[in-house]
Order: C-alpha cells, then sequence, then structure tokens
C-alpha cells in the first residue's frame, strides 16, 4: 500500500500546483516535504520513484523508506500510515471491500447465507461509508471556517498568511507557494531560463500578460500558468527601458 501512497501524494500535487509535468510535481513535493517535514529527498529521486511505479518497472516497494511513506500519508490528511491503512481498508475510490470468501459453495446447514440479505447488509455497510465520509468532510469544514487550521490570502503580488475565515480567495496554506510564488515584472534583461529550465510563468489577463516567479495556479483567476517560452519573450517582453516607472 505503501506504493499507493506515493501515487496519491503525486495525485494531491497535481491539484496543488495546477500541472501534471513530473518535474514540477516532484519539485513541489521535494520542497514541502523539506519544509513541513524535516524530510529531505531530491527531486529527482521522486520522479524516478513516480516514473518507476506508474510503469510497473519497479517490482519492490521496499526502496520507499517509512518515514518517506508517513510524511506523505501526513500531507494526505492521516495522522500517519496506520491510519491511512484503516481508512483505506474499505477499497479503492470509496468502494466497500468485499472479503475474499471461499469459492466452495456451502449448503444451508454449513452456514450458508443468502444472497439477498447479503446485499442488504452490503449496501447497508455503504451508506454508513458514506454517511461517516460526509460527516468527516463537514467537521473539517468546520474547523477550517473557525480558524483553526492556517490559510493564505492573494495580496497584490505575493501570498500572506492568514487564519482561515471562509473569506473570498482564501486557500489552505501551502508553504512552498507561500515562499516562492510572486508576481513580477520582467524586460529585455531579465533571467527566463536556468539549466534551459524556465524559472517564470505567465498568463493572459484581459489581455494583459503577466508574470509569476514559480508554476502552479493563478491566484486571481485559478488557470494554470504556462511556463515562459521564447517565443513570448520575442513577442511580447519590453525592453527594460519602456517599462513605465
Amino acid at each position: 500500500m505503501s506504493i499507493e501512497v506515493l501515487m496519491r501524494a503525486f495525485e494531491k500535487a497535481k491539484m496543488d500546483v495546477g500541472s501534471n509535468k513530473k518535474t514540477h510535481l516532484s519539485t513541489y513535493l521535494s520542497d514541502l516535504l523539506q519544509e513541513e517535514y524535516k524530510y529531505t529527498i531530491s527531486e529527482r529521486r521522486l520522479r524516478d520513484y513516480y516514473t518507476n511505479y506508474k510503469k510497473g518497472t519497479h517490482a519492490c516497494p521496499d526502496d520507499l523508506k517509512p518515514k518517506l511513506i508517513e510524511c506523505f500519508c501526513k500531507y494526505l490528511g492521516y495522522k500517519n500510515y496506520g491510519d491511512f491503512v484503516n481508512s483505506n481498508s474499505a477499497g479503492r475510490d470509496g468502494e466497500v471491500y468485499t472479503p475474499r470468501f471461499s469459492t466452495k459453495q456451502r449448503s444451508p446447514v454449513q452456514g450458508g447465507v443468502d444472497d439477498t440479505n447479503l446485499r442488504s447488509r452490503m449496501k447497508y455497510k455503504k451508506f454508513l461509508l458514506v454517511f461517516v465520509a460526509g460527516l468527516a468532510g463537514s467537521v473539517s469544514y468546520t474547523e477550517f471556517v473557525k480558524g483553526e487550521k492556517e490559510c493564505m490570502v492573494w495580496v497584490k503580488d505575493h501570498y500572506e498568511k492568514s487564519i482561515c475565515d471562509g473569506e473570498k480567495g482564501e486557500i489552505a496554506l501551502r508553504k512552498t507557494i507561500l515562499k516562492k510564488l510572486r508576481m513580477v515584472q520582467v524586460c529585455d534583461t531579465t533571467t527566463f531560463f536556468e539549466n534551459n529550465e524556465p524559472i517564470i510563468w505567465y498568463d493572459l489577463v484581459r489581455n494583459e500578460y503577466e508574470y509569476f516567479t514559480f508554476y502552479g495556479l493563478h491566484p486571481v483567476t485559478g488557470k494554470t500558468l504556462r511556463p515562459i517560452t521564447q517565443a513570448i519573450i520575442d513577442t511580447q517582453v519590453k525592453p527594460c527601458n519602456e517599462l513605465e516607472r
């Protein structure tokens, strides 16, 4: 189940940063693990784990260190790995777990179970599972709006930490985004790439280009920020001496 934890962490990262690119996801997770959980692992190692397990070329999950999995479980909202296992023992994607009964047919005298009653019980269990999940979600939201968790809001050109009170534009705190995402002014002398990788992202808002120092979602429109390209630099970026002062 440790592989499932890894895969779910990457899926959650996709929503957090608004990107499907493995390099972006693994960089985000590497930074998050270091900053929030004091666990060090390189972007490259995380990317290799994800690629190999997704392709099914990594047969043994033993290289996934317990501490890494524990951190990912917390990132996913669980107390620890044991909590993840217990919470997901009902099956994947919210399906109720069905035990593996013996395929040997039993007679009523030997304790056979009526199919109709079995289906009724399974439906009842599924109802309870959905009800409990909904109740838990309601409690989590109540705690969220009461200020018992940290949030952040966009202020002009950067995020600022705030106490959660349900105000418009408020999102859950992401330390990496809080620290790295800034809207900046660029010109023809700006450094746009490092090691052939973009370090500026952009979006077109009301026919104006806006530029940012980190990937993810636009803090106002919610659209996915796009990595800068040479074509955008050549056609949209102005010389420094033409910028408005």
